[in-house]
């Protein structure tokens, strides 16, 4: 690497403008040039097109996961992730876990550039799991809740918990299995702990019948238990259909979308260079 742009989100959480000096001094006290700096304020589109008509050889992405997913997504140079949110995923799966500081020496120091897998719905990608069905809602009162507007988050769940009971089944059908699910989750291996196959996606097909079932569910998935669990069916595959009665919920990588009551999901091997440490 020897010139790099820098694009900081400091409405992520840990990210700050602030931290612009520190990663230029960084970078320049390895030789490489900060081309552009670059703070994401409700712009971020004009951002990353600016920042990809520099043609740096790589952009380090100081931000939360949605950023950070969008980047990726966008540009062809190199990202290097560093956390900057909440969960911080990417720059797990790239670097792995530390203090932002201590990931951007590491990558300084000893770079490594990779092919990120990434799935697709729709034509829109993600790189760590696509999650179908009425509880993507719950994700808007998360949201509302990171905001501190406590009232719209409890709206919100309630609407959410509603929504998730009714119940509206999605179909998988791949070459693999069809299976019909009131959740149906799509993890890349790089999400996954246990799904070691980067050129297929780990595909789960999930039933809820009450409350209980789904904050279960919820709860295996934060420890991946619900491969082991009877409301659960498991399949890999490299591309299949999903169809419903409604257009369908989707999280993509935690992003709230819709897509169409039938939508296609296709395995992409070599989605996107990543900028990590050796």
């Amino acid at each position: 690497m020897k010139t790099v742009s820098v694009i900081i989100n400091p409405t992520s959480g840990i990210a700050s403008d602030g931290h612009a000096e520190i990663i230029k001094a960084a970078c320049e006290k390895r030789g490489i040039s900060v081309l552009e700096v670059f703070s994401v304020n409700g712009n971020f589109d004009s951002v990353l097109q600016k920042a990809e008509r520099l043609t740096a050889d790589g952009a380090i992405v100081h931000a939360g996961d949605g950023t950070i997913r969008s980047a990726m997504e966008k540009l062809r140079q190199p990202v290097l992730p560093l956390p900057g949110g909440t969960l911080n995923w990417f720059s797990r799966a790239a670097v792995g876990d530390g203090h932002w500081e201590l990931i951007l020496k590491r990558a300084l120091d000893t770079p490594s550039i990779r092919m990120f897998p990434a799935g697709e719905i729709n034509g829109e990608r993600f790189f760590l799991c696509a999650l179908m069905g009425e509880a993507a809602h719950w994700q808007k009162s998360r949201e509302a809740l990171r905001g501190g507007r406590v009232t719209d988050a409890l709206s919100k769940a309630k609407h959410a918990l509603v929504r998730s009971i009714a119940r509206h089944p999605i179909t998988a059908n791949g070459r693999a299995a069809k299976v019909t699910g009131d959740t149906v989750i799509a993890f890349t291996a790089t999400a996954s702990a246990r799904h070691d196959d980067f050129s297929t996606l780990e595909v789960a097909a999930l039933n809820h019948s009450s409350a209980q079932d789904l904050l279960r569910l919820g709860f295996d998935a934060i420890t991946e238990e619900w491969r082991n669990s009877p409301q659960s069916m498991l399949f890999t595959e490299t591309d299949f259909e999903v169809t419903s009665t409604k257009r369908i919920a989707v999280l993509i990588d935690g992003e709230f979308r819709t897509v169409p009551a039938q939508a296609t999901v296709t395995m992409l091997k070599e989605a996107s260079p990543v900028w990590g440490a050796a």
